[in-house]
C-alpha cells in the first residue's frame, strides 16, 4: 500500500512540475522571473492544493511578480543591484511568497 501511495505522489508531483516547465517556456518572453522560480512556483502550487493547475499557477505567478517587484524597489532605494537569480535562491523569496499568499507553516 505504501508503494502505491508513493507512486501516486510521484506521479502528482511529476505532472505538476511538467506543467510548470511548459508554462515557463510560454511565459519566459513575458517576464523572465519564471526562468528562476520553478521550485518556488511548485512549492506555492503544492501549498494551494488544488486540481486547477492553471488558476493556481496564475495566482502564484502574480504573487511572485508582486514580491519580486517589491524587493527590486527596496534594492533600488538602497542603491543596490537586484537580480532574480539571487532573490529566488534566497529564503526570503519563500518567506515573501508565504506572506503575499497568506500561507502558514505548521
Amino acid at each position: 500500500m505504501k508503494i502505491l501511495l508513493a507512486t501516486k505522489e510521484k506521479t502528482k508531483f511529476y505532472k505538476l512540475y511538467r506543467f510548470i516547465v511548459q508554462k515557463r517556456n510560454v511565459l519566459a518572453s513575458v517576464n523572465d522571473l519564471v526562468l528562476y522560480a520553478d521550485e518556488l512556483i511548485c512549492y506555492g502550487m503544492h501549498k494551494l492544493n488544488t486540481d486547477d493547475l492553471t488558476a493556481a499557477y496564475d495566482q502564484i505567478f502574480n504573487a511572485l511578480v508582486v514580491a519580486s517587484q517589491t524587493e527590486k524597489e527596496l534594492y533600488e532605494l538602497k542603491g543596490l543591484t537586484y537580480s532574480h537569480n539571487s532573490y529566488f535562491k534566497s529564503a526570503k523569496s519563500r518567506y515573501d511568497l508565504d506572506r503575499v499568499m497568506g500561507f502558514v507553516e505548521g
